[in-house]
């Protein structure tokens, strides 16, 4: 209990001092300096492994504080936490020897950033619909397609690529810098601008077979739905501190305006409103909670939970911004604070891995089977 409270010490010193400042220009100018990128991997929050346990890869406890006290300043280092520690997690988990010493350490120091290539223009939630084509050569794999909303795709180095080989869903590493591969960066984008979307389009790219991520047809459901529980998780963790943030900013508000000779906070419609709004995030933070440590033991339940941590949580946030923008009113549209951005950043975690209604019909699905099976 004491090392998370002095790592989260740790981190909001980071996040007031490193991102704070300079979160707003991350939206204006669509992109996150190289230098950011550097510190953070620097200071090992790229990749957060459990030095304490040798069967268990990734430090929870440590993963949900990042991406909490980091969201509560910038959505779009959060997407950058979550597409760079789904990269490393695929290779720590399904590569190969070689594959491990190409990229592992470069990824965690963040000497290069990764990115996760699923979305196409007509694949999105059905993930084992792949239109990109992979044809296996003699040593070598000719990949043909194109790649769509991928996050940090304009500055990454390398893809997870997935694309049908022989009619199954495979995973393949494409560097930016073969032959055959354009990034088209994607601007204005309505939140989390700063996350650099692109889209990736191959045409007769050849990558070498060695490069293929652990074997045909292992795209999908293993490497992608793994990496996917992962990135929910992080999404889940995030929605919490931007909603924290969200609610401090109106509780200060609310204490300091008055109207009709009495402070807002003291009136009883904004009163409710900000019981409704702490209540509904007090309850998405202990659900997150009790994911993390369903997680850090390992029981298989923790894929439900997490599900519905994410869902809950990114239903959660939507309404905690829409609530605080209405409460400050003209004050929250003005650009003078961060409320407008928590706002249009808010939506994106409804849409991204995975939308509200693809984890209503997974979470729907399992709870069938549960009380089927008793």
């Amino acid at each position: 209990m004491k090392e998370k409270g002095l790592f989260r010490e740790e981190v909001k010193k980071f996040v007031k001092e490193q991102i704070e400042p300079y979160a707003e220009n991350f939206e204006i100018e669509e992109s996150i300096p190289k230098s950011i990128i550097q510190l953070l991997g620097d200071r090992g929050y790229l990749s957060l492994s459990d030095s304490s346990n040798s069967n268990l890869k990734v430090d929870y406890d440590k993963v949900a504080i990042l991406n909490e006290e980091v969201c509560r300043a910038s959505s779009a280092i959060r997407s950058l936490f979550t597409v760079q520690g789904m990269s490393i997690l695929s290779i720590e988990r399904w590569g190969t020897i070689e594959q491990k010493e190409n990229y592992l350490n470069k990824l965690k120091a963040g000497e290069i950033i990764g990115a996760f290539g699923m979305s196409e223009e007509n694949v999105g939630s059905d993930a084992s619909t792949v239109y990109t084509t992979g044809v296996l050569q003699s040593n070598s794999i000719l990949i043909n397609g194109r790649k769509k909303w991928i996050t940090m795709g304009a500055i990454a180095d390398v893809f997870i690529m997935f694309v049908n080989i022989d009619e199954k869903v495979t995973a393949v590493l494409v560097e930016k810098n073969d032959v055959g591969v354009k990034v088209i960066p994607t601007h204005g984008m309505f939140g989390v601008k700063g996350s650099m979307l692109a889209e990736i389009e191959m045409v007769n790219c050849i990558v070498p077979k060695s490069r293929i991520l652990g074997e045909i047809g292992g795209g999908t459901p293993y490497i992608s739905q793994t990496c996917l529980d992962y990135g929910r998780f992080t999404i889940a963790w995030g929605c919490i501190g931007s909603a924290k943030e969200c609610l401090e900013i109106v509780c200060a508000h609310t204490d300091k305006r008055k109207q009709f000779g009495k402070k807002l906070c003291e009136h009883e419609l904004i009163q409710k409103k900000i019981t409704q709004m702490y209540c509904e995030l007090h309850a998405c933070e202990l659900l997150c909670q009790q994911c993390t440590e369903m997680k850090k033991e390992g029981t298989p339940d923790s894929i439900l939970e997490n599900w519905i941590a994410k869902y809950k949580s990114s239903k959660m946030i939507n309404f905690v911004a829409n609530e605080a923008m209405q409460i400050l009113g003209a004050y929250g549209l003005n650009d003078d604070s961060t409320l407008p951005r928590h706002f249009r950043d808010s939506r994106a975690n409804e849409i991204i891995e995975g939308t509200s209604e693809i984890h209503e019909m997974m979470i729907a699905k399992e709870v069938v089977n549960l009380l089927k099976n008793g």
